[in-house]
């Protein structure tokens, strides 16, 4: 029973926007989701509230979408921030 509480209590952290997403977090979902010799495409939204919208697909080699996840209203941990840069986009090759 207690296994399935500690994903609840960090989903609703995240969306409280207690904790920031890391770039650890966001590579173990590529780990999970991606394919190999494709891409994960992430794109983060600033919000109104100073947190963000971050959005991750995951591509075959050909281009045909293979999972989606969308973390809302986080901040960005600074091991994020940094994979992004100034960009609002990146591609991450896998």
């Amino acid at each position: 029973m207690y296994h399935l509480l500690i994903p609840a209590v960090t989903a609703i952290a995240y969306a409280a926007g207690l904790v920031a997403l890391s770039y650890s977090t966001v590579k173990n979902w590529i780990r999970q989701k991606a394919v190999s010799d494709g891409y994960v495409d992430l794109i983060k939204q600033h919000l109104d509230n100073g947190n963000y919208t971050v959005i991750a697909g995951a591509f075959s080699p050909t281009g045909t979408a293979v999972a989606r996840r969308t973390w809302t209203n986080v901040r960005i941990a600074d091991s994020l921030s940094s994979q992004f840069g100034g960009a609002n986009a990146i591609r991450i090759e896998t």
